[in-house]
């Protein structure tokens, strides 16, 4: 698995939803906490160690963590994004993954956004379709100029 979208995923497919939405919040916090490589590790373990219809909760992916001598990663140097809680450790200000800056808002309204973007409900930017509506106004323009260029000729002859 290569980031936490992935592995919550692969826990609904299995264990079905979530008990609710704050647990799913507190479990993807927590994986942000290991590597992504250890991902399949723990899915491994909990569902060997966990019948399909149990429901997943944070202290049982804090102890499977814990029983499988997984190193958690530090929070010194990385801050994490209250957003989608990316640990960041670069020198930029904003988030690596879900692009939030601190003078974007409340973190509960960008979430909201991020997730809406995320499923595609919020209107994208289409750069190409700009570039095709320049285009087409250019050459609009273009023809009412050469338009009125052909008047103007047509009224000095019609004066000469």
């Amino acid at each position: 698995m290569k980031d936490v979208s992935e592995f919550m995923k692969k826990m609904v497919e299995y264990y079905g939803a979530f008990i609710n939405e704050k647990v799913a919040d507190l479990i993807a916090e927590e994986l942000h906490y290991i590597k992504p490589t250890d991902y399949d590790r723990v899915f491994r373990f909990m569902i060997e160690e966990f019948p399909a219809n149990w429901k997943p909760d944070i202290k049982a992916i804090n102890d499977i963590i814990k029983k499988n001598g997984i190193q958690r990663l530090s929070n010194s140097g990385g801050k994490k994004c209250p957003v989608c809680f990316t640990i960041n450790y670069s020198s930029c200000m904003c988030c690596p993954k879900c692009k939030y800056e601190s003078n974007d808002g409340s973190p509960e309204v960008y979430r909201q956004f991020w997730k809406d973007w995320q499923a595609g409900k919020v209107k994208r930017f289409d750069s190409k379709k700009l570039i095709q509506l320049l285009a087409e106004s250019k050459k609009y323009k273009e023809e009412e100029e050469e338009k009125e260029s052909l008047k103007q000729m047509l009224s000095k002859v019609k004066e000469g």
